[in-house]
């Protein structure tokens, strides 16, 4: 019966951790043209709380068209107030694959282990 109640408590605790899912991490993507009329995108990370996000505690993942274009799986700390920008280095042009762009920017946490969207949009080439 210890056993149990135990187990029962660490679940409790468990689920009660699962559902505290609000980061108070915000991300914003940029979007910038190159001379040749290519797109190639920016994101800054801000964590917005009051406790450090520790490094390795999340993963970062940006996707332009369901493809992965980014991603930092080696996290450092960030700060209260600290922003962290990263750099696409893939340049997207205008052919008939690439009419528009979606992109999504998702950070994972490990625990609890949960994805949340920071940003998504859809980018087109003005004519």
């Amino acid at each position: 019966m210890k056993k149990l109640m135990t187990a029962l408590a660490c679940l409790m605790m468990s689920l009660s951790a699962f559902g505290q899912t609000e980061l108070p991490v915000k991300g914003e993507v940029t979007v910038h043209e190159t001379d040749n009329k290519g797109k190639h995108f920016s994101y800054i990370l801000v964590n917005e709380g009051e406790e450090t996000l520790e490094g390795g505690s999340y993963r970062v993942y940006l996707k332009v068209n369901k493809k992965y274009i980014s991603f930092d799986r080696v996290t450092s700390d960030l700060e209260p107030g600290q922003a962290i920008r990263y750099e696409s280095n893939e340049i997207f042009m205008k052919d008939e694959k690439t009419e528009e762009l979606n992109y999504l920017l998702e950070l994972t946490t490990k625990k609890p282990k949960k994805r949340h969207t920071l940003a998504e949009g859809l980018v087109t080439w003005d004519e």
